[in-house]
């Protein structure tokens, strides 16, 4: 477990010692503690810190209100009161920078920590993230099944969109808005939906009821009427949902492999894959044209290259 240890003369001496490493200005936490932990609990850690004395934005924000973000960012975003304090900060000796936007309107207050807007906050987040990423966000923030505060609808998101300043991802963001959906079920099905998009793939219904020779109905996750084709995203978190009282994932899995027969009974085709095909688009990409997903262009990928990327992140407003 991460705790905090406050600035001290026995705290110097701890840190001289190499016993406690700084996290950000005035707070420190045992070195042994923080090499292991994992990448996500370092930066949890790291945010509430920054977050008793700043106002939390973008995706930091974005993490406290439930939202999937992914992958681990190495910034912490905040608010800043004035351009000129807008941009990247390094923190000498701290393993995260900060990233402030220019932010003077009203905050919220979240687990206990200061935040801008839903709104504002959900198009940070989801413009600084890869575009898989990003349309996981917006998503789940339409989803709004697990958050602890009200989200914004789509029109709420695209009039602040309207609103904000934006120097570079605009063009992306949109495209994210375009595809949004709480059908949705996971960030691993936007990630999938991410990479159909920028490949040109056709575009897939998403739960699209299917009634079964049993009397009962599926919702594929993706769903291609024309072609025939069912896509299934499988992974452990999945399983996990399936679970009924008293069952294990082994059950879960069983009544799964059930339901595949029922759907083919149909007349179906269908193609599974997991989280290493997601975090590989290429995988992907050639699973789908083995299994005749029609390809309608070769749309150029809306993501950046990575110095692209790292561009856009230094930029005040990006």
């Amino acid at each position: 477990m991460l705790n905090a240890h406050f600035s001290s003369p026995s705290v110097r001496r701890r840190r001289s010692a190499g016993e406690l490493m700084k996290v950000c200005p005035g707070v420190f936490t045992d070195r042994a503690a923080w090499e292991a932990a994992d990448p996500w609990a370092r930066y949890d850690f790291a945010l509430r810190q920054i977050g008793r004395t700043r106002v939390l934005a973008g995706r930091a924000a974005a993490r406290v209100l439930g939202l999937p973000v992914w992958p681990v960012p190495d910034v912490i975003e905040v608010a800043a009161a004035t351009r000129g304090r807008a941009g990247r900060v390094h923190l000498k000796g701290c393993p995260f920078s900060l990233h402030a936007f220019v932010h003077t309107g009203e905050t919220i207050t979240c687990a206990g920590l200061s935040l801008t807007p839903p709104a504002e906050t959900i198009l940070r987040a989801a413009a600084r993230s890869p575009f898989g990423s990003g349309l996981g966000i917006l998503d789940a923030a339409l989803k709004n099944q697990s958050s602890p505060v009200s989200m914004p609808g789509l029109d709420e998101l695209l009039a602040c969109e309207g609103q904000l300043p934006w120097r570079g991802g605009r063009p992306a963001l949109k495209a994210m808005l375009t595809l949004a959906t709480p059908l949705s079920g996971s960030i691993a099905e936007s990630l999938s939906r991410a990479v159909m998009y920028e490949h040109g793939f056709a575009m897939p219904l998403l739960q699209e009821p299917l009634a079964l020779r049993d009397g009962t109905a599926a919702r594929p996750d993706f769903l291609w009427t024309d072609e025939g084709i069912i896509g299934e995203f499988d992974g452990n978190i999945k399983y996990g949902r399936l679970l009924a009282e008293g069952q294990t994932a082994e059950d879960a899995l069983i009544r799964e492999r059930e339901r595949e027969v029922r759907l083919l009974e149909l007349g179906y085709s269908m193609t599974r894959w997991k989280w290493d095909s997601v975090v590989v688009p290429s995988r992907l990409v050639a699973q789908l044209e083995r299994a005749g997903v029609p390809r309608l262009c070769s749309r150029r990928p809306v993501e950046l290259t990575p110095a692209q990327f790292r561009e856009r992140l230094e930029r005040p407003w990006g």
